[in-house]
């Protein structure tokens, strides 16, 4: 029987007849093979895709979320390989999908990659605030821990490193300068001590005005409500229990009333009046000893100040101010002196840090400091008025520790002043002498 068909098959005979010699039998073979040495190609590729993947750079918390989308990909391969390997039989639809799970999965490594490079320009803003004495601020702490999970986990959130805000440290001398503007305490003399050496040791209470407490009370508190460093130190009081020890200073605002009910605003105030001791004693550095004060008439501010001179420690010969320098003796006066010679800021008074005397002990000059350099050195703020020795420190002593009588006794309506010009030989003590005699 003639044979039939495209390959000269006879489909009435047993076995298959190919003519291999035949063209069109050739072309079918070479068409099979083409078609079979792409789909293992194909097939290669599939299966050798995950080698072509760099997971270099990407974050370890992605790593796991990545080899688990690639192991779905490579499941559903295997489950369905010849009909991915045969869309023209089986439709693109396998194919397809597999394309899109392989896909998915490489997109994972360059959003891992993109996010760590996020992440460390998060760090890096984070430890330059960090450097430079700022906090992160509480709300950031909850974006940031967003921003560490895995980049397909639905918490996930990525930070924008330049919308970063971060708090100012508190900065104690600054609160203090806030509240209280330069304005120190009123220095009550509540007594005097002797040491063992027959120095007197003068004590002072520290205290405010009642009109100024309710000034830096209200300070205090709206500091509280606008400035987050502010807020967050008094919360951290607080936190911790300590502010109970504030009662004191609370009572000085609210009398007879338990600062565990108070407000936490009230809370910052009891805070700022603290750092100023109020209702605390402080005691004077010993400045002279009484054995030539036992009366009125024997006390001698003369003797007082060259004791004063004499005891001061870390004496400084000169201090420059724009262009003015003064020469002489650094002294510190006792502090109800300073009080009287502090310079006048509207209905403040600043204290000089203290005092310059000159050669001839003529003058003095009040010395307010705003600072160190980091050598050491004292950064002059101002120096204020020239202070007559002979006119008026001494006079003010005289007063001050002998008392009104001692004054109008020993001291003339008008001091000659031209003593003040005396030579440095001339001692203080002579040259009060001379001036009394005049009188």
């Amino acid at each position: 029987m003639a044979a039939t068909g495209l390959l000269g098959i006879n489909p009435f005979q047993k076995g298959i007849n190919l003519d291999i010699t035949s063209k069109p039998a050739n072309l079918a073979i070479q068409l099979e093979q083409k078609e079979q040495a792409k789909k293992e190609a194909l097939d290669k590729y599939f299966m050798d895709y995950e080698k072509t993947l760099n997971t270099n750079g990407m974050r370890p918390i992605d790593q796991n979320l990545f080899l688990g989308k690639l192991g779905e990909a490579k499941q559903y391969y295997l489950q369905n390989r010849d009909k991915i390997l045969n869309p023209a039989k089986y439709g693109a639809e396998f194919q397809s999908n597999y394309n899109s799970q392989l896909r998915d999965a490489q997109s994972i490594i360059g959003e891992s990659k993109a996010q760590l490079a996020n992440d460390k320009v998060v760090s890096e803003h984070v430890y330059q605030a960090t450097q430079n004495g700022k906090t992160i601020h509480d709300g950031l702490l909850p974006m940031i821990d967003a921003s560490h999970l895995s980049i397909r986990d639905p918490k996930f959130r990525q930070v924008d490193p330049y919308a970063l805000q971060f708090d100012d440290p508190f900065k104690l001398d600054q609160f203090e300068k806030s509240i209280f503007g330069g304005v120190e305490p009123d220095k009550i003399n509540v007594g005097y001590r002797t040491n063992s050496a027959g120095q007197v040791i003068n004590t002072y209470r520290n205290e405010y005005q009642p009109e100024n407490l309710k000034v830096f009370a209200n300070r205090a508190k709206s500091l509280y409500s606008t400035n987050p460093a502010v807020t967050r130190e008094t919360n951290n009081l607080i936190k911790s229990g300590n502010y109970v020890d504030l009662q004191p200073f609370y009572q000085k605002l609210y009398p007879n009333k338990n600062i565990q009910n108070a407000d936490p605003s009230d809370i910052t105030a009891a805070f700022a009046l603290s750092l100023k001791q109020l209702g605390k004693t402080v005691e004077s550095a010993p400045v002279f000893r009484p054995s030539s004060q036992t009366t009125q008439n024997e006390y001698s501010p003369e003797e007082h100040l060259d004791r004063i001179i004499a005891e001061t420690p870390n004496k400084i010969s000169a201090v420059t101010h724009e262009g003015k320098t003064i020469e002489g003796t650094q002294i510190d006066l006792p502090e109800v002196l300073k009080n009287k010679y502090g310079m006048k800021q509207g209905n403040n008074t600043m204290k000089p840090n203290y005092f310059m005397i000159t050669k001839n002990k003529g003058t003095v000059y009040p010395v307010y400091v705003q600072g160190q350099t980091k050598s050491g050195n004292d950064i002059i703020e101002d120096i204020g008025d020239p202070i007559s020795v002979v006119n008026d420190l001494l006079p003010s002593m005289g007063e001050q520790y002998a008392g009104k009588a001692f004054l109008k006794k020993n001291f003339p309506t008008k001091v000659n002043t031209n003593t003040s010009t005396s030579t440095d030989e001339e001692s203080l003590a002579a040259k009060m002498r001379r001036n009394r005699k005049k009188s």
